[in-house]
């Protein structure tokens, strides 16, 4: 059954991964494109400050490029689980898994939302992760 739930939880994880890095990527934009204080008293020169900002913004350009390679590699995965779970073929199977892992509800709201009490809904979860690790991933 824990292998079931990790393989579904996958799911939920990039979407937090991705969520934090879009966070990330607001702060670097703004450290790239910000222009700072200047400090007119000194009377040093400092040339070096063209090739921090192209380095910022090669970093952002970087870490963009990342992200949408995150964003395209979670909707592929949420995809394929859905019609993992689909696969099933047991309706209240698929109800509790698609709402805990593509959703991500807990098993208290999903029993309040199929009037199930939470223990039956909790028991239907267990035997549904291993109808899911049987049929999908046999092992």
């Amino acid at each position: 059954m824990n292998i079931a739930k990790e393989y579904l939880k996958q799911v939920e994880t990039l979407d937090a991964k991705i969520q934090q890095k879009k966070i990330e990527l607001d702060s670097l934009k703004g450290n790239a494109i910000g222009l700072g204080a200047f400090d007119y008293s000194k009377e040093k020169v400092q040339t070096s400050a063209s090739e921090s900002i192209s380095g910022k913004i090669a970093k952002y350009v970087d870490f963009e490029r990342e992200l949408q390679e995150d964003i395209v590699r979670f909707a592929e995965l949420k995809h394929r689980v859905i019609n993992q779970i689909h696969s099933l073929n047991n309706p209240i199977y698929m109800k509790i898994l698609f709402k805990k892992y593509i959703e991500y509800k807990s098993l208290k709201d999903i029993a309040s939302e199929i009037k199930y009490s939470y223990d039956r809904t909790k028991h239907i979860h267990g035997v549904a992760l291993e109808a899911f690790r049987i049929k999908i991933l046999k092992s």
